[in-house]
Order: C-alpha cells, then structure tokens, then sequence
C-alpha cells in the first residue's frame, strides 16, 4: 500500500481551525495531481482503493492525499473517510455524494470499517453494506446499500475506507422534498452546505 501522511498532517485536514494549512494541502494536491493528468487516470474505473493507490504510486504521492484529490474530481457518488481508534475523523466527499458524515461517530459492526478494526478481516475489494451502517437512518431508504472499501492501516490505527452510492438511497424525491427551513441537518446537497 502507498505511503499515507503522518497523523499530524491528517489532524490538519480534521481540523477545520487549521484552514490555511488544509488549503496548502490541498494546493500541493493541484500541483502533485495536476487534474488534467490524474482525471483520466480515475475515468472509467469502478471506485475502488486500488484506483486511488496505483494514482498515488504512479505519482509518489501519499495514499491518502491521492484519495482526497480522488474525491475532488470523480463525478460518482463518493466519499474518503478515515477513521482512528474506532471513530470517523475525517471525510472528503466528492461534490455529488450528497451526505454528512459525522466527525467522532463510532464504526458500526458489519462495516468493512469495523471488521479491520477488530482485524476479522481485511478487504480485496468493495462490497455492497447496509447505507444506515454509514448515514443517518433517517435520511436513506429502509433496506438501502450503499459500496465500501476499507484498508486497514495499524501503524496509524487507522483505517481508511471509500464509500461510493451507486443507486439513489435518499428518502426525499424532487416531489417531496423539504422546504429549505425544514431542510435535514443530516443530508448534503445543493441545498446544504457541510457544516463543520
């Protein structure tokens, strides 16, 4: 697996008091990934960790700096979550995953997530879990999936997992959609923004 950043460059992303050193983050990200040369490279592949660490060693970049500019120009329904000891630290979702991931949630049991934090097992590929395992019941349909990828990364306790929406999972339709003042804290989309 490619080389990832050390926990405090991580923190940094997390850490939204931290914004001018998360935009220098992100500007290195533009100039070691420039998009017109890393695009294609994401076009035409299902997502998948294994797009993003062939980027990253291809690039001599870190694994999770290919991964926060994976989200930053794949137009599938995807988010980087990186979680330490057991709770979410951080996500980048891309601009049409549509969701808010809470910061300090713990993993849910029968994620991929879960299973290598517990070292059960570790994962080759993305598999279909259960969308409430992830988000807010109470914004996705009963029964709903959605795909993940997890790695475990033990010298970090870490674990850092792709989840991309394949199927629309969203409770609301354009004909029921909530007025803005009723509008979910929970969900993102054009009519929220990510609340910090």
């Amino acid at each position: 697996m490619g080389a990832v950043c050390g926990p405090s460059d991580i923190g940094n992303w997390a850490d939204w008091s931290h914004e001018l050193e998360r935009e220098a983050d992100e500007f290195a990200a533009e100039l070691l990934l420039p998009a017109d040369y890393v695009r294609p490279k994401f076009r035409g592949e299902s997502p998948s960790l294994k797009v993003i660490q062939t980027v990253a060693n291809e690039s001599n970049v870190s694994f999770s700096a290919a991964a926060w500019r994976y989200c930053d120009l794949v137009t599938e329904r995807c988010a980087i979550v990186w979680s330490r000891n057991g709770k979410i630290s951080w996500y980048k979702p891309s601009q049409e995953f549509g969701f808010y991931l809470k910061r300090g949630r713990d993993i849910s049991r029968g994620t991929q997530a879960w299973e290598c934090f517990s070292g059960t097992r570790s994962h080759e590929c993305p598999e279909a879990v259960s969308a409430d395992l992830w988000l807010d019941e109470r914004v996705v349909e009963e029964n709903s999936a959605l795909w993940e990828h997890s790695i475990g990364l033990p010298y970090y306790e870490s674990v850092l997992s792709l989840l991309w929406i394949k199927n629309r999972i969203e409770r609301y339709s354009e004909d029921n959609e909530p007025e803005p003042e009723e509008a979910d804290p929970y969900r993102l989309d054009s009519m929220r923004r990510r609340r910090g």
